[in-house]
C-alpha cells in the first residue's frame, strides 16, 4: 500500500490522467480510494472494494497488479515541476532519453537512439550523472563501431573508459559508507575496530577521489568523514569537512538540495551547540528556501529551528515555529514524535515564558506515562522523566516526585549507566535525585549538585543524540529548577 501511496503521490503533483480508463475497474476504484484517502491500508482496501468476495487479498492483489503497471507506464510522461531545480530536471529529462534510446534500440533503430544518446550524454557529463554516461557512451560507441567511423568510435570509448573507472570508484566508496551506516545503526557506541574501519574507508576514499571531479564521489567521501568525526566526537574537524563539502557543491554549474541538506545537518546542531544561533538560523532558512512547504524536510528543518530557538532562549519563537509545524498534515502522523516539544511548550507557557499558547496539553495523561521500550526511545524516555519532575515541581507534589526517584533510579541504571554516549543525561538524572535527598531544601542540593554540574560542563556532547536527548540545554533546566525551589 506504501509503494502505491507513493506513486499514487507523484502521478498526481504531475497532474497526470494517462492511467485513467474508460472503464471504472478495481484498479482504478483503489487509485481513487488512495488519492481521496478512502483507505490508507490493504485491509481497508480490500473490506471496500471486494465486501462479498470469499477471496479479497487475491482480488486486492490482481488489482494492485494491474494498477502498478499503468502507473510505472505512466511514468514516462512526467515533467518535473517547474519550482524543482535544475538538477532534479536533468536527470528525469536524462532517463527518458535513456530510456528511449534503449526502446528504439530494440525496434532497430539504432541511427535514431544514437542522435539522443549524443545530445543527452553531454548533459548528463555536465550534472555527473555517471551510470547515465556510462550506458549512453556504450550506445554511441556501439553505432560508431559498426558504422566503422572510427575517430568518433575512439571518442566514446575513452568516455566510456573515463567513466566507467569513475563509476567502479563510486561503487566502492558507496560501499564504504554503507558498511560504516550499518555498523552504526547496530549500536551508538562504535567499537574500537568501526571507529578505526572508518578512519581506514576516510583516508582510503579522499585518495580515490583526488583525481575525479565526481559528485558522487565527493558526497560519499566528505559523508564517511562527516561519519569518523562524529565517532572521534571531534566537531572542529566535522565542521571544517562539512564547510568544504558545501564549498565544493556550491562550485559545480548547478545545484543540488541534496549535499546542501546532508552537511548543514552536519553544521546546524555544531552552532547551536557553539551558540551560534543567528549563523545557525541563517542555514536553517537558507535550506527552508528550497524545501516544498510541509514535506519531511521542512518540517526537520523546522525541527532544528525549535531547538535553535530553545538553546538561545527565545521560547516565543519556538512556540511560533510549532504553531506553523500544526498547519500541515504530516504534523498529525509525526504527532508523537512533537510530544516533547509540545510538554515544553506547555511548561514554558505555566512559567510565563511564552504567550498566546492554546494547545491542549493532557498534562494527566503524561505524567502517568511510563518508559517506552527500545534503544531508539531514549531521547523520548529521558525527556519524559524530566518534564515529569519539572510538572510536579511546579504544582510542589513533593510526594509524587519521591515515587518517581526509584523508577528513575532504575531506568538511569539500566540504560544510561553504562553507554558513553548518555553520560549527560545520567548526570542531569542524578542531580534530579537530588531533590527528594535533600527535602527539596536548595542550599544543601546545591552544595551536592556542584561536582555533579562540574562533571557535566566537562563532558563533550555526543552530536548523533545530542539534540534528541537534550532538546534544552540540561544547564538551562537546572537554573528553571533552582527557580522553582526558591
Amino acid at each position: 500500500m506504501k509503494a502505491l501511496r507513493n506513486l499514487t503521490s507523484i502521478m498526481l503533483s504531475n497532474r497526470l490522467d494517462v492511467i485513467e480508463s474508460s472503464k471504472e475497474d478495481a484498479a482504478m476504484q483503489l487509485f481513487n480510494g488512495i488519492n481521496r484517502g478512502v483507505f490508507s491500508t490493504q485491509k481497508e482496501a480490500e473490506e471496500m472494494l471486494f465486501p462479498d468476495a470469499n477471496h479479497k487479498g487475491v482480488y486486492y492483489r490482481r488489482a494492485r497488479r494491474k494498477l502498478l503497471t499503468r502507473l510505472v507506464n505512466s511514468f514516462l510522461a512526467i515533467n518535473e515541476e517547474s519550482n524543482s531545480n535544475k538538477y532534479n530536471k536533468a536527470f528525469v529529462d536524462i532517463s527518458k532519453k535513456l530510456t528511449a534510446a534503449k526502446i528504439l534500440i530494440s525496434k532497430g533503430k539504432r541511427n535514431t537512439a544514437t542522435l539522443i544518446a549524443e545530445d543527452a550524454i553531454k548533459v548528463a557529463m555536465k550534472y555527473h550523472f555517471t551510470e547515465i554516461v556510462v550506458e549512453l557512451a556504450e550506445i554511441i560507441r556501439d553505432f560508431y563501431a559498426v558504422s566503422g567511423i572510427y575517430n568518433k568510435y575512439k571518442v566514446y570509448k575513452e568516455i566510456l573508459e573515463e567513466y566507467r573507472t569513475i563509476r567502479a570508484l563510486e561503487d566502492l566508496v558507496v560501499d564504504y559508507h554503507r558498511e560504516l551506516e550499518t555498523r552504526l545503526l547496530k549500536s551508538k557506541n562504535p567499537e574500537k575496530k568501526t571507529i578505526e574501519l572508518s578512519k581506514t574507508y576516510a583516508e582510503e576514499a579522499r585518495r580515490l577521489s583526488l583525481n575525479h571531479n565526481s559528485f558522487k564521489l565527493n558526497y560519499f567521501t566528505h559523508s564517511i568523514y562527516a561519519i569518523y568525526y562524529q565517532i572521534i566526537k571531534d566537531y572542529d574537524s566535522l565542521k571544517k569537512n562539512s564547510e568544504k563539502a558545501l564549498a565544493y557543491f556550491q562550485s559545480l554549474p548547478f545545484d543540488s538540495n541534496l549535499p546542501k541538506r546532508a552537511f548543514l545537518s552536519f553544521l546546524i546542531p555544531i552552532l547551536i551547540m557553539e551558540g551560534q544561533f543567528e549563523e545557525a538560523n541563517e542555514k536553517i532558512e537558507d535550506c527552508l528556501k528550497d524545501t516544498a512547504k510541509g514535506g519531511r524536510n521542512w518540517i526537520a528543518f523546522n525541527q532544528y529551528k525549535i531547538i535553535n530557538a530553545f538553546y538561545a532562549g527565545d521560547y516565543q519563537t519556538g512556540y511560533e515555529v510549532m504553531q506553523l509545524i500544526r498547519q500541515y498534515p504530516l504534523y498529525k502522523k509525526l504527532e508523537e514524535e512533537f510530544r516533547i516539544y509540545e510538554a515544553f511548550l506547555h511548561f514554558f507557557a505555566l512559567t510565563g515564558r511564552i504567550k498566546g499558547h492554546k494547545k491542549a496539553f493532557r498534562l494527566g495523561k503524561f505524567l502517568n506515562e511510563t518508559p517506552i521500550q527500545g534503544k531508539d526511545k531514549k531521547g523520548m524516555n529521558v525527556n519524559i522523566l524530566i518534564l515529569q519532575i519539572l510538572f510536579l515541581l511546579h504544582d510542589k507534589k513533593w510526594g509524587a516526585i519521591i515515587d518517581r526517584m526509584e523508577p528513575l533510579q532504575s531506568y538511569r541504571y539500566r540504560y544510561l549507566h553504562n553507554d558513553s554516549s548518555t553520560d549527560r543525561s545520567n548526570q542531569f538524572l542524578k542531580l534530579l535525585q537530588l531533590l527528594p535527598k535533600h527535602s527539596f531544601v536548595l542550599e544543601p542540593i546545591e552544595k551536592d549538585a556542584a561536582p555533579i554540574l562540574e562533571q557535566l560542563h566537562s563532558t563533550p556532547s555526543n552530536l548523533m543524540n545530542h539534540l534528541d536527548m537534550e532538546i534544552v540545554p540540561y544547564t538551562v533546566i537546572w537554573k528553571m529548577i533552582r527557580e522553582l525551589l526558591i
